[in-house]
């Protein structure tokens, strides 16, 4: 068993700019987490390396930014962009990680009333700082109506059998 303190703080603000029928929206953010102590009991925990990161203490730092374009007349999202990247800072128990994946991401809509019809588009990847390389990718686009009638068509690239981003805890934020 396992009993700790998460802490987590988040700085964030936003920027707002009307351009008449399309308000454009920036949403820069930093937060930190930090899990100073953590209490173990009983026996060593079972590792076979396919679970989530164990409980343990880390310092933690990600920076964030997300971009958005919304609708005026009715406050609908019409895209967005997104970029994180973060770093583990290590704790008294382990050394630091170093830097995350930079993570991108970006998701569109369109809409026609005339036709009922409205299509979602989003994709996201993570790279590599260090090789520069693409480790992992994420496709969809998503054709719905009012009525109910949805299609969907999917795709995941993930250069290792398991996804890192995977394994992230969810106290931690890289």
């Amino acid at each position: 068993s396992r009993l700790g303190a998460v802490a987590q703080f988040v700085a964030t603000t936003e920027a707002l700019r009307n351009f008449g029928v399309i308000v454009h929206r920036v949403r820069p953010e930093i937060a930190y987490v930090v899990v100073p102590k953590v209490w173990r009991g009983g026996g060593a925990p079972y590792a076979n390396g396919d679970e989530i990161d164990q409980f343990a203490e880390v310092s933690q730092l990600r920076a964030r930014i997300v971009s958005e374009l919304w609708r005026s007349d009715d406050g609908g999202r019409i895209a967005s962009l997104e970029g994180s990247v973060g770093r583990d800072l290590g704790s008294s128990e382990a050394t630091g990680l170093g830097w995350s994946d930079l993570v991108v991401g970006a998701t569109t809509e369109m809409r026609d009333d005339d036709r009922d019809l409205s299509v979602d588009v989003a994709g996201a990847a993570a790279f590599d700082p260090h090789e520069g390389a693409l480790r992992e990718a994420r496709a969809r686009v998503l054709a719905s109506s009012s009525r109910g009638h949805t299609a969907s068509l999917e795709w995941e690239f993930a250069s290792s059998d398991t996804p890192r981003n995977g394994f992230v805890a969810l106290e931690e934020l890289v």
